[in-house]
Protein backbone atom coordinates (compact mmCIF):
# COMPACT_ATOMS: atom_id res chain seq x y z
CA UNK A 1 0.00 0.00 0.00
CA UNK A 2 1.18 3.13 -0.78
CA UNK A 3 -1.28 6.18 0.53
CA UNK A 4 -3.04 5.03 3.77
CA UNK A 5 -4.76 6.81 6.39
CA UNK A 6 -4.63 10.40 4.56
CA UNK A 7 -7.07 12.87 5.11
CA UNK A 8 -6.80 16.33 3.17
CA UNK A 9 -9.31 19.17 3.07
CA UNK A 10 -8.71 22.35 1.79
CA UNK A 11 -11.27 25.30 1.42
CA UNK A 12 -12.29 26.83 -1.68
CA UNK A 13 -8.75 29.24 -2.61
CA UNK A 14 -6.79 27.59 -0.28
CA UNK A 15 -3.34 26.20 -1.45
CA UNK A 16 -1.71 23.30 -0.61
CA UNK A 17 1.31 21.12 -1.42
CA UNK A 18 1.69 17.26 -1.03
CA UNK A 19 5.33 16.56 0.05
CA UNK A 20 7.23 13.72 0.19
CA UNK A 21 10.22 11.67 -1.32
CA UNK A 22 9.74 10.09 -4.69
CA UNK A 23 8.06 6.98 -4.43
CA UNK A 24 5.46 7.96 -1.33
CA UNK A 25 2.41 8.20 -3.55
CA UNK A 26 1.67 11.86 -3.84
CA UNK A 27 0.91 11.05 -7.59
CA UNK A 28 -0.99 7.64 -6.85
CA UNK A 29 -3.14 10.34 -4.22
CA UNK A 30 -3.66 12.62 -7.01
CA UNK A 31 -4.82 9.95 -9.71
CA UNK A 32 -7.47 8.41 -7.31
CA UNK A 33 -8.85 11.50 -6.41
CA UNK A 34 -9.01 12.33 -11.06
CA UNK A 35 -10.35 9.06 -11.36
CA UNK A 36 -7.29 7.51 -13.35
CA UNK A 37 -6.79 4.98 -10.72
CA UNK A 38 -9.46 3.35 -8.11
CA UNK A 39 -8.97 3.65 -4.38
CA UNK A 40 -8.62 0.35 -2.24
CA UNK A 41 -10.50 2.02 0.41
CA UNK A 42 -12.08 4.59 2.03
CA UNK A 43 -14.00 7.96 0.41
CA UNK A 44 -13.15 11.11 -1.75
CA UNK A 45 -15.20 14.25 -1.52
CA UNK A 46 -15.13 16.80 -3.86
CA UNK A 47 -16.90 20.00 -3.41
CA UNK A 48 -18.86 18.30 -1.04
CA UNK A 49 -20.15 15.57 -3.31
CA UNK A 50 -18.97 11.98 -2.89
CA UNK A 51 -17.43 10.85 -5.99
CA UNK A 52 -15.53 7.64 -4.24
CA UNK A 53 -17.24 5.84 -1.79
CA UNK A 54 -18.75 2.49 -0.32
CA UNK A 55 -21.88 2.34 -3.14
CA UNK A 56 -19.79 5.21 -4.98
CA UNK A 57 -17.00 5.58 -8.18
CA UNK A 58 -17.90 8.62 -10.44
CA UNK A 59 -16.27 8.35 -13.87
CA UNK A 60 -13.17 10.85 -13.94
CA UNK A 61 -14.86 13.03 -16.49
CA UNK A 62 -18.12 13.66 -14.34
CA UNK A 63 -15.79 15.07 -11.30
CA UNK A 64 -14.68 18.17 -12.51
CA UNK A 65 -11.23 17.68 -12.25
CA UNK A 66 -8.79 18.51 -14.24
CA UNK A 67 -5.08 17.14 -13.67
CA UNK A 68 -1.72 19.10 -15.28
CA UNK A 69 0.85 15.88 -16.24
CA UNK A 70 4.55 16.36 -15.48
CA UNK A 71 5.54 16.18 -18.91
CA UNK A 72 2.17 18.46 -19.82
CA UNK A 73 1.22 15.83 -22.51
CA UNK A 74 0.51 18.01 -25.25
CA UNK A 75 -0.54 16.61 -28.72
CA UNK A 76 2.66 17.49 -30.92
CA UNK A 77 0.69 17.04 -34.07
CA UNK A 78 -2.09 19.33 -32.48
CA UNK A 79 -1.28 23.49 -32.69
CA UNK A 80 -1.85 25.58 -29.39
CA UNK A 81 -5.52 26.33 -30.42
CA UNK A 82 -6.33 22.66 -30.97
CA UNK A 83 -4.68 21.68 -27.56
CA UNK A 84 -6.80 23.62 -25.49
CA UNK A 85 -9.83 22.22 -27.11
CA UNK A 86 -8.94 18.45 -26.99
CA UNK A 87 -11.64 17.91 -24.04
CA UNK A 88 -14.22 20.26 -25.48
CA UNK A 89 -15.52 17.86 -28.26
CA UNK A 90 -18.44 17.28 -27.22
CA UNK A 91 -19.04 20.66 -26.99
CA UNK A 92 -21.29 22.73 -29.31
CA UNK A 93 -18.95 24.08 -31.99
CA UNK A 94 -19.44 27.86 -31.40
CA UNK A 95 -19.22 27.18 -27.58
CA UNK A 96 -15.68 25.22 -27.81
CA UNK A 97 -14.77 28.24 -30.17
CA UNK A 98 -15.44 30.52 -27.20
CA UNK A 99 -14.22 29.00 -24.52
CA UNK A 100 -10.85 28.08 -26.38
CA UNK A 101 -10.15 32.04 -27.00
CA UNK A 102 -11.96 32.77 -23.38
CA UNK A 103 -8.59 30.18 -22.35
CA UNK A 104 -6.18 31.52 -24.62
CA UNK A 105 -6.82 35.24 -23.66
CA UNK A 106 -6.48 33.72 -19.97
CA UNK A 107 -3.36 32.17 -20.50
CA UNK A 108 -1.64 34.95 -22.39
CA UNK A 109 -1.72 32.79 -25.89
CA UNK A 110 -3.55 34.53 -28.26
CA UNK A 111 -0.52 35.12 -30.74
CA UNK A 112 0.55 31.80 -30.32
CA UNK A 113 -2.91 29.89 -30.82
CA UNK A 114 -1.59 28.31 -34.48
CA UNK A 115 1.90 27.55 -33.01
CA UNK A 116 2.33 23.67 -32.58
CA UNK A 117 4.12 22.42 -29.28
CA UNK A 118 7.58 21.75 -30.41
CA UNK A 119 7.38 25.88 -31.76
CA UNK A 120 6.48 26.95 -27.97
CA UNK A 121 9.12 27.51 -24.89
CA UNK A 122 8.87 25.37 -21.33
CA UNK A 123 6.68 27.88 -20.33
CA UNK A 124 4.73 28.61 -22.92
CA UNK A 125 3.68 24.71 -22.74
CA UNK A 126 2.39 24.74 -19.33
CA UNK A 127 0.70 27.78 -20.21
CA UNK A 128 -1.15 25.43 -22.92
CA UNK A 129 -1.50 22.54 -20.48
CA UNK A 130 -3.08 24.50 -18.03
CA UNK A 131 -5.46 26.09 -20.41
CA UNK A 132 -6.28 23.17 -21.78
CA UNK A 133 -6.96 21.64 -17.56
CA UNK A 134 -9.40 24.13 -16.91
CA UNK A 135 -11.75 24.46 -20.60
CA UNK A 136 -14.11 21.92 -19.78
CA UNK A 137 -15.38 23.72 -16.31
CA UNK A 138 -17.48 26.73 -16.79
CA UNK A 139 -17.48 27.44 -13.14
CA UNK A 140 -14.19 27.09 -11.07
CA UNK A 141 -13.43 23.41 -9.95
CA UNK A 142 -10.72 21.92 -8.07
CA UNK A 143 -7.78 21.51 -10.47
CA UNK A 144 -4.74 19.76 -9.37
CA UNK A 145 -1.39 20.61 -10.69
CA UNK A 146 1.87 18.29 -10.95
CA UNK A 147 4.61 20.82 -10.26
CA UNK A 148 4.17 24.54 -8.20
CA UNK A 149 5.28 27.65 -9.72
CA UNK A 150 6.72 27.97 -13.08
CA UNK A 151 5.29 30.58 -16.39
CA UNK A 152 1.89 31.01 -16.06
CA UNK A 153 0.33 28.93 -13.50
CA UNK A 154 0.32 31.51 -10.27
CA UNK A 155 -1.70 33.54 -12.62
CA UNK A 156 -4.23 30.91 -13.41
CA UNK A 157 -4.90 29.98 -10.40
CA UNK A 158 -5.04 33.30 -9.01
CA UNK A 159 -7.71 34.52 -11.81
CA UNK A 160 -9.75 31.31 -11.11
CA UNK A 161 -9.53 30.76 -8.01
CA UNK A 162 -9.75 26.92 -7.76
CA UNK A 163 -8.94 24.43 -4.83
CA UNK A 164 -5.33 23.59 -5.68
CA UNK A 165 -3.80 20.50 -3.76
CA UNK A 166 -0.17 20.10 -5.25
CA UNK A 167 2.39 17.27 -5.00
CA UNK A 168 6.25 18.67 -4.90
CA UNK A 169 9.62 16.66 -4.77
CA UNK A 170 10.99 17.99 -1.53
CA UNK A 171 13.53 20.59 -2.27
CA UNK A 172 15.67 20.34 1.21
CA UNK A 173 19.25 20.20 0.78
CA UNK A 174 20.49 16.44 1.25
CA UNK A 175 23.65 15.07 3.01
CA UNK A 176 25.98 14.39 0.61
CA UNK A 177 27.28 10.48 0.83
CA UNK A 178 30.48 10.41 1.69
CA UNK A 179 33.48 9.84 -0.86
CA UNK A 180 35.01 6.70 -0.63
CA UNK A 181 38.87 6.97 -2.35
Amino acid sequence: RICEQVSLALPDGELGCLLGPSGSGKTSLLRAIAGFVAADGGRICIDGREVVGSSTALAPEARGVGMVFQDLALLPHRSVRDNIGFGLWKQDAEVRRQRVEEMLTLAGLNRLAERYPHELSGGQQQRVAVARALAPARAPAPRWWWAPGRSGRSRLVRERGPMTPTPCRDRRPRRRPPRWR
